[in-house]
């Protein structure tokens, strides 16, 4: 199956969990800010930290600039040390008018300002991170 995991970390947590769900996946995890010419692959998961109770910039430009992706699977994830599953749901909303279909939401505790929630995301929530990307392919 062709995958790409593409996320938008400020704080390493987002980009940890990438990681995770790329290593289930079989491929490696890219920063969405350096992403050029974008060629829509059969599933495609994004994540992104929420900042300020936002989603990433870069990957909310990211979102912006996709061509109409009709029947493509997506799935999002967040890290945030508050308001969890913000940014997950903000990049659905943006990501349904794109036309794909949303294979899966996955959402846990980062850091924030990297002093507050240390230690995570925490070993039951990288746990959870693999068992999303495994759910997403059909692995057990």
């Amino acid at each position: 199956m062709d995958v790409r995991v593409l996320y938008c970390s400020t704080t390493g947590s987002t980009k940890k969990i990438a990681g995770e769900i790329a290593k289930v996946l079989g491929v490696k995890a890219e920063s969405v800010r350096g992403v050029k010419n974008f060629h829509p692959p059969e599933l495609l998961v994004l994540g992104s930290g929420v900042y300020g109770g936002k989603t990433g910039k870069a990957m909310l430009s990211f979102i912006s600039n996709l061509p109409p992706m009709d029947g493509k699977k997506v799935a999002v994830f967040d890290t945030s040390g508050e308001g969890a599953g913000k940014a997950a749901a903000e990049m659905k909303m943006l990501l349904k008018a794109k036309g794909v279909e949303i294979a899966g939401v996955f959402y846990c505790k980062g850091r924030s300002f990297f002093i507050f929630n240390r230690g995570h995301p925490s070993r039951e929530e990288i746990f959870a991170a693999r068992k999303f990307a495994a759910d997403l392919c059909g692995k057990k």
